[in-house]
């Protein structure tokens, strides 16, 4: 899985899962070069989540290692800001997910288990701090395609697929 977003100076981070299963974002530039890189973390079972620019221009990046739902935030040069945070959340295995910036500063993310944990969501600031704890969202099962937006009225819509099937859900 890559996840990628567009810095404010033009260029972009990604994050991947190289050979060895490590978690790694490489930063590159208009032409596509590489100019900064690192590694995330080495647990083999680990997933990335989401990856959100912030407001102050930072980034930050989402990941599991199985249970725990962890984060790691960057500058736009690839200097680790605040290294790996506490858990985001211990209760679930999650295995994929999305994220979104609220007009407020605060980060909406939205995360998924195939087993029988279901799927939550939660709101932090830019610092990684939980404004609002996991809470469910779904019954458990396996989701895919999680998406999330803010809506023009503050409202938050999650999208995703269960069973071959689109769904939405709302929070306001």
């Amino acid at each position: 899985m890559y996840i990628s977003c567009q810095l404010d100076n033009g260029n972009t981070m990604y994050c991947y899962k190289d050979t060895t299963n490590d978690i790694r974002f490489k930063i590159l530039d208009n032409a596509g070069t590489s100019v900064s890189s690192a590694l995330i973390t080495t647990y083999t079972a680990s997933k990335i989540i989401a990856v959100q620019k912030l407001s102050n221009g930072n980034v930050l990046i989402v990941y599991t290692t199985d249970y725990p739902l962890k984060y790691q935030i960057y500058d736009q040069t690839g200097t680790v800001v605040k290294a790996e945070g506490a858990s985001l959340d211990t209760s679930i295995a999650a295995d994929n997910g999305s994220s979104t910036l609220l007009s407020n500063g605060n980060i909406f993310i939205a995360y998924n288990s195939t087993g029988s944990y279901g799927s939550k969501f939660l709101i932090c600031d830019q610092t990684g701090t939980k404004v609002v704890n996991p809470t469910s969202f779904n019954p458990a099962g396996a989701l895919s395609c999680i998406s999330t937006c803010e809506l023009n009225n503050g409202n938050i819509i999650i999208t995703y697929e269960k069973a071959d099937k689109g769904y939405f859900v709302i929070y306001s």
